[in-house]
């Protein structure tokens, strides 16, 4: 479950890597300009807020179903986003990648650390953020080169990569819906 969750990370990387595709989307998709490419990511972090509070209020560990159940979210707004026909439906569909994203980051986050034992946590947590921050050089040059080509697919990179892993995660998640306890060393 935490090579699952790793995983996820690692595809979520490429939502946070949003800033450098969306510029293009703004300026060549949408016809908005500089203005409208800081409305858009303003969005994203209107939505974030939400998203963090709902991480915070949440009673007890996350489950498994509910990091998968926020990566296939996550997945589908961005490809909405991606897919927006005009300004205010990018701008809603921001506000939405905001909202899953950070609220699956903290998730899944949360989850890893539950899930791994005492004394390896620090080194699973190190691969985490190996995975999430530490792979945007990675991916942010395959998001840009994309949006070079094509804006809309820049975006839309990110929610199929966000599906592959909820693809690839499916046996690992699905349907549990606790945590089991972590495996404690002798």
């Amino acid at each position: 479950m935490i090579l699952s969750c790793i995983a996820i990370a690692g595809a979520t990387g490429m939502v946070f890597n949003l800033g450098t595709t969306t510029s293009l989307f703004a300026t060549r998709t949408l016809h908005l300009g500089g203005g409208g490419f800081g409305a858009l990511m303003a969005c994203f972090g209107i939505g974030a807020l939400p998203g963090a509070v709902m991480a915070a209020s949440s009673h007890g560990a996350p489950s498994p179903r509910l990091v998968h159940a926020l990566t296939a979210a996550t997945a589908g707004s961005v490809l909405l986003t991606a897919l927006a026909p005009n300004a205010a439906s990018a701008f809603a569909g921001m506000v939405l990648i905001g909202f899953c994203s950070i609220w699956l980051v903290a998730a899944a986050n949360t989850l890893v650390q539950l899930l791994a034992a005492p004394e390896v946590r620090g080194r699973v947590m190190g691969i985490w953020s190996m995975a999430l921050p530490g792979a945007n050089p990675i991916t942010g040059l395959f998001s840009g080169a994309t949006a070079q080509v094509y804006p809309r697919g820049g975006i839309g990179l990110a929610g199929v990569v966000l599906f592959a892993a909820v693809a690839a995660t499916w046996a690992a998640l699905r349907g549990k819906a606790a945590y089991p306890q972590p495996a404690v060393s002798q």
